[in-house]
């Protein structure tokens, strides 16, 4: 629990929360909607190239033997 009196501010780039006397703020960066609708930015999010459902149904042993 945070002492009454104090606020927060967190910076994550591409938005910014603020808490401040028990308000909650946030802000986006500007360009964020343009960066979010370009294609290239699925490709910075993806996890693995892997299905999901392929990914569930191959054991740890097939994942390892196939790893680099």
């Amino acid at each position: 629990m945070f002492p009454l009196g104090r606020d927060l501010d967190i910076n994550f780039g591409f938005c910014r929360i603020r808490i401040s006397d028990r308000n909650l703020s946030y802000s986006y960066k500007q360009d964020f909607s343009r960066i979010l609708n370009h294609t290239s930015f699925e490709s910075k999010i993806k996890k693995a190239e892997t299905a999901t459902s392929s990914f569930w149904k191959t054991s740890f042993v097939d994942k390892w033997k196939s790893s680099k």
